[in-house]
């Protein structure tokens, strides 16, 4: 071939755009979380022990899991409270000297952590607020 001419097969190679970097990611993983969310709320409602019931942490898991479903930019608040509810009853724990129950809930905390990483990195993708 001469120079400057492209074969049929190279000129359409050359015409197609390049593909955009901004695709969605997948969120399945975040379905995930969201329905066990939605379980652990089930469960903490459903308990029969009322002496250390508190309607914060369903209320909190039950508005995190609806943010998550739905997209909305409120998901990484949400995370942040629950980390923090998270690392005040590890305290509150500690205080009261029930050191059994710290393990429970520092696995809350490293969870709710990553999925606060998770959330940062994705929330471009995030454009409602409710």
């Amino acid at each position: 071939m001469l120079d400057g001419v492209l074969c049929p097969a190279c000129a359409s190679a050359a015409a197609q755009p390049a593909e955009p970097d901004d695709q969605p990611l997948p969120y399945g993983w975040a379905k995930v979380q969201a329905g066990l969310l939605i379980l652990s709320v089930v469960r903490s409602l459903a308990t029969e022990n009322t002496a250390e019931f508190s309607l914060l942490d369903p209320l909190v898991n039950g508005a995190l899991a609806a943010c998550i479903l739905r997209r909305s930019k409120l998901i990484l608040p949400l995370t942040g409270i629950a980390v923090v509810i998270a690392v005040l009853g590890i305290i509150g724990m500690v205080l009261a000297g029930r050191y059994n129950e710290v393990g429970h809930l520092a696995v809350v905390f490293v969870i709710g952590s990553l999925y606060a990483v998770y959330y940062y990195r994705r929330r471009h993708e995030f454009k409602r607020w409710l």
